[in-house]
């Protein structure tokens, strides 16, 4: 067969075949092909694993200046502070405390302990009610809680209705006076 011979046959099936039709086949293949090719993981990207995602952000308490106490991840990646060094970003993953107020806010991690005023004006919350935004004006603590919370159980003591209890009852007769008999 000569390469004439081909290209005579590829010229005689498109002529059998719709623009259209060609079209749908053309993405049936390569939906088809891509399918395949899901199923021997060919596909997927060298950084991709099937490991657990691991939480990105660090767990916080935040303590309000009216007692509020919310708990959740805060979104903030980082925490700015302006003080006699300049400004100095910090990444919120190695802060263990900030303490904010009116007159001097501070920043404690296991590497530095600096004071001057936060830059940032607000402070992103994430928890199981959604995400919030804290003004930080409005705020007087966070501490940074890189285990997470533990809950306490606290056992109390059933209710009266469903305690067993022994009550033993002793009684002695009264003691009577002895009789004396007159003779």
């Amino acid at each position: 067969m000569s390469k004439f011979d081909f290209f005579n046959r590829e010229d005689t099936l498109m002529r059998h075949v719709s623009s259209s039709s060609a079209a749908v086949l053309l993405v049936a293949c390569l939906v088809a092909g891509s399918i395949g090719c899901e199923g021997m993981n060919t596909n997927r990207s060298a950084a991709h694993t099937d490991a657990p995602v691991v939480n990105k952000h660090p767990t916080v308490e935040i303590t309000g200046n009216d007692g509020t106490i919310l708990r959740g991840e805060l979104m903030n990646g980082s925490v700015t502070i302006d003080c006699d060094q300049g400004q100095l970003t910090l990444l919120t993953d190695h802060i263990r405390l900030i303490t904010l107020s009116p007159e001097s806010d501070t920043i404690d991690s296991v590497s530095i302990k600096v004071s001057g005023k936060v830059m940032e004006s607000q402070f992103q919350l994430r928890s199981e009610h959604g995400v919030f935004t804290l003004m930080k004006e409005r705020l007087k603590r966070i501490e940074f809680r890189p285990d997470g919370f533990t809950t306490t159980t606290v056992e109390t003591a059933p209710p009266a209705s469903t305690r067993k209890s022994t009550i033993t009852v002793t009684s002695n007769p009264p003691a009577t006076a002895p009789r004396t008999t007159k003779p």
